[in-house]
Formats: C-alpha cells, sequence, structure tokens
C-alpha cells in the first residue's frame, strides 16, 4: 500500500460531463467507501481493499483500483464490495444507494454467495447488504443501514481518504490462504455431465454461480448442444472457423462464454479431464 487515498474512477467523467447519471455514479463509490471506512472503525475482521496497487494472491486479487476480485481458469468470477473472515465465519458486504436493479444484485449476491461456499466449504458465510435506508424488495437478506455522507464534502476530489486502520485490516494474501482450491471449469463440466445423463431439472435448483452447461459427450463436434440455467432454455453451439456461434451469433472472444467452451473443447481434446 503506497498510500491510504482510493482512486475515484468515476470523478474525471463526472466532471467533463456532469450529468444526473454520471453525478449518481461517483456518489455510489464515495458511499461504497465510506462504508468502508466506517466498517474498518468498528469491525477487526475486514479484509484490507480500495487503495491497493493490482496484484494477485492466489485465485484472489486487487484490481487498478484496489478493489477485490476473484477468477478461476483465467475466468473473472467476481468483484466483492468488502469481505471479511474472523474464527470459522467468512463475511461478505454488499453495498447499493440503488433502488433499481434488484433483480440483478440479487442474482449477483447469490451468485457470490455460493461461490464463497464452494471456496471456504467448513466456514460458515455471513452475508449483510448495507444500505443508506430501508429498501422494499431485500426483506430476505441481513440488512445494515449506513446513511448517506455530505457528498459536497468528497465530490469535488479525485481520491476518498481511507481511515488509517486499514493497516490492521487483515491482507488479502492472509484471506486467501484459508480458501480451498477451485476450478470453475472442472465446475461446469462435472455439472454438465450430471445434467445431461439424467435431464433433471432438480440438480440446476439454486445454482446462480454456472450460468450454462453443455452437452459434454458431443463438445468437441463442431455442433453441441447447452442449456442456459438463468433463461431456462436449450440452445445450439456451432464452431466455423475457429469461430464460436451460440444460436446463430458469433460469440465475442473475450465474453466468458466463448472462455468456458475453449477451455473445456481444449481439455477434452487433449483427454485431460479425469472424473
Amino acid at each position: 500500500m503506497d498510500n491510504n487515498f482510493a482512486k475515484l474512477s468515476h470523478f474525471r467523467t463526472y466532471k467533463n460531463a456532469p450529468t444526473a447519471h454520471s453525478e449518481s455514479n461517483l456518489k455510489g463509490q464515495i458511499y461504497e467507501l465510506f462504508c468502508y471506512n466506517r466498517l474498518i472503525n468498528t469491525e477487526n475482521y475486514i479484509v484490507k481493499a480500495n487503495c491497493f496497487s493490482k496484484e494477485e494472491h492466489g485465485n484472489f486479487s486487487y484490481n487498478k483500483l484496489g478493489k477485490i476480485n476473484f477468477h478461476s481458469d483465467n475466468i473473472h468470477l467476481a468483484e466483492f464490495d468488502i469481505l471479511g473472515i474472523q474464527n470459522m465465519n467468512i463475511y461478505f458486504f454488499e453495498i447499493t444507494r440503488s433502488e433499481q436493479g434488484k433483480k440483478l444484485l440479487k442474482n449477483e449476491i447469490e451468485r457470490k454467495i455460493e461461490l464463497l461456499n464452494k471456496l471456504f466449504p467448513q466456514y460458515t458465510i455471513n452475508f449483510t447488504l448495507i444500505l443508506p435506508k430501508i429498501i422494499i424488495g431485500y426483506e430476505k437478506y441481513n440488512i445494515k443501514i449506513i446513511e448517506e455522507p455530505n457528498y459536497t464534502k468528497y465530490i469535488n476530489k479525485e481520491y476518498f481518504e481511507i481511515d488509517k486502520k486499514i493497516e490492521k485490516c487483515i491482507s488479502l494474501k492472509e484471506f486467501s490462504e484459508h480458501a480451498i482450491e477451485y476450478s470453475y471449469i472442472n465446475d461446469i463440466i462435472n455439472l454438465s455431465k450430471k445434467y445431461f445423463s439424467s435431464n433433471n431439472k432438480d440438480i440446476l435448483l439454486k445454482q446462480h454461480l454456472i450460468e450454462r452447461i453443455y452437452d459434454i459427450n458431443n463438445i468437441t463436434n463442431e455442433n453441441f448442444s447447452y442449456y442456459s440455467i438463468e433463461n431456462k432454455k436449450y440452445g445450439n453451439i456451432s464452431i466455423k472457423n475457429n469461430k464460436i456461434f451460440r444460436d446463430g451469433k458469433i460469440i465475442n472472444e473475450r465474453k466468458k462464454c466463448n472462455y468456458e467452451i475453449k477451455l473445456i473443447r481444449e481439455i477434452y481434446n487433449e483427454n485431460k479431464y479425469c472424473t
């Protein structure tokens, strides 16, 4: 950590074009950091974040803004607002000030909880949703209310000062050492084999982390089936001239689906996969 200042990535956009949208994005970023400061002042199990250079610790890493990310098989699976660990408990906080996009946020929360359960199977996962006020629709979650700050104190600065108590927080390296090894691709393969051999949709209940499963028995062919868990429907994957098409439309090479298919086909073409 070079200093205790977190860069506000939306600051320049707001300054160059101070629209309601850009202001809202900047305030959202300020609110997240404000909440982080609040927690590190009251809790002693929070993981260091927000003012660190880009670096990796196992499959966890800091991105260029110091946010905590998790990758498996070089596929980005999650960005965490706040993490913590104490005794046999993992703590995960999601922060929002918006009343929009509830369905999307709920799905993201469930995906991250599922991922943490896979990474820390011996631990209890404790999730808390931080809101500036009670927002209808989140009743099932543990809620912590942290009122919004006076934004005029922060909105004209490109950097947000993180409280120096961060120095006593838990390092990401230490946190990551408690996680078990996890392969997202192997998880997809195992779930795909179970589903396509039984066609039992109960297997997919409460499945949020994996978005698609594939007909593994035919995945080395030029055409094979997939099943979208989110959309609850089958589709077709085709390979033409080293390009991957989903339901007739080319998949951008940077999309997660593209990576999944390439990695699984590589494994099966080279007979690397072991049950």
